[in-house]
């Protein structure tokens, strides 16, 4: 067992801290602005790597490179061996919470009400959404060929090829956590109200559980 921290101050706001694991390695988003790779067995410091600005999003950790966003507007991807910044892009608002992979794409929450499409190469936004208020589901949840992410009062399934709504329900509270599990979806609000609904072919039918 082992504990690490790292020593500088932090930039102000956590947004998240969870860390990303790659093989043997640990990867670790700093309150400071750095990104660490650990090694996972023993905690020793392998590398880090200061992006200069507060660290807003939760780690991506791929066999393409380790993704991080910052407050700068820029998303980056590092190298895994040795944390060299091998790529990056400018959006146009600040990514934020957890970033997943779906459809040869990375997927991510933007400033408040946008949701985009990424190419892993950090070339190009492929597509965006803008939700009619805001986004408030931090973990974006795949399912088969699209991918949900709710605001208040409602819940959007959007196509990963190209950000289409294949469908939009109204939901009850403002969903934060989402879960799938055969064919049931669980919708977590952030008044801690928890729904199931059955998930039909075209969008949730009813709830199945208070």
């Amino acid at each position: 067992a082992w504990t690490w921290s790292p020593a500088a101050r932090p930039y102000g706001r956590m947004h998240s801290r969870s860390p990303a694991l790659l093989g043997d390695r640990l990867f670790y988003a700093g309150p400071d602005g750095k990104v660490y790779a650990l090694d996972a067995a023993s905690g020793k410091v392998l590398w880090e790597r200061d992006l200069g600005c507060n660290i807003t999003t939760a780690l991506l950790a791929t066999d393409a490179g380790v993704y991080a966003g910052g407050a700068d507007r820029h998303l980056y991807r590092l190298a895994p061996a040795t944390g060299a910044v091998t790529a990056r892009i400018e959006l146009e608002a600040a990514p934020y919470f957890r970033q997943i992979t779906a459809g040869g794409s990375i997927l991510a929450q933007i400033g408040e009400a946008g949701f985009i499409a990424i190419d892993p190469d950090l070339k190009e936004v492929r597509w965006k959404r803008t939700a009619s208020k805001e986004w408030s589901t931090p973990r974006p949840l795949v399912v088969g060929e699209t991918v949900l992410v709710g605001g208040p009062g409602e819940l959007n399934a959007l196509r990963v090829e190209d950000g289409t709504v294949v469908w939009s329900s109204k939901v009850e509270g403002t969903p934060r956590g989402l879960g799938f599990s055969e064919r049931v979806l669980y919708v977590g609000t952030l008044r801690g109200q928890l729904s199931a609904y059955e998930l039909g072919p075209d969008r949730p039918q009813g709830s199945v559980r208070p």
